[in-house]
């Protein structure tokens, strides 16, 4: 999973734009790792490989700063699909990249390697934090 956090005004982006980037930049990863994929049609958000979904894209912005971002299936157990309908698509299923290939997909090594995209795609510099850095005390009165 990955949270961006953005403000859309200073990139003077809207909302469908980011998402039009963001799955972007998550295509250009795959197709690092040999996966052709595509965004799905109209209807169908997120990033599909040979008719499954392979990563979602969902956000919250407030105003205009997104502070949610996507999920992307590495090494998903894909029977946990089985017992839900997944995105409210009953006819359509999630993949994995391990599904669709071969290979070592130990997370941390593949989140550095996806940081860079984004930057790429977005003309950001990526940071990391630790999650607790993150935190917030919330508005103060």
């Amino acid at each position: 999973m990955g949270y961006p956090i953005l403000d859309l005004a200073q990139y003077e982006l809207t909302i469908p734009a980011y998402l039009q980037k963001l799955e972007q930049s998550l295509i250009d990863y795959l197709s690092d790792l040999g996966i052709d994929s595509e965004p799905g049609e109209r209807g169908l958000t997120g990033v599909w490989s040979r008719g499954e979904k392979v990563a979602c894209d969902r956000h919250q912005a407030e105003p205009s700063i997104v502070s949610h971002g996507f999920a992307l299936n590495l090494t998903t157990d894909l029977g946990y699909f089985d017992g839900i309908v997944p995105c409210g698509h009953a006819d359509k299923r999630p993949t994995s990249v391990e599904a669709l290939t071969a290979g070592d997909w130990t997370r941390k090594p593949r989140a550095n390697d996806y940081a860079g995209h984004f930057a790429s795609t977005f003309g950001v510099r990526a940071e990391w934090g630790a999650p607790e850095s993150m935190i917030t005390a919330g508005p103060t009165r």
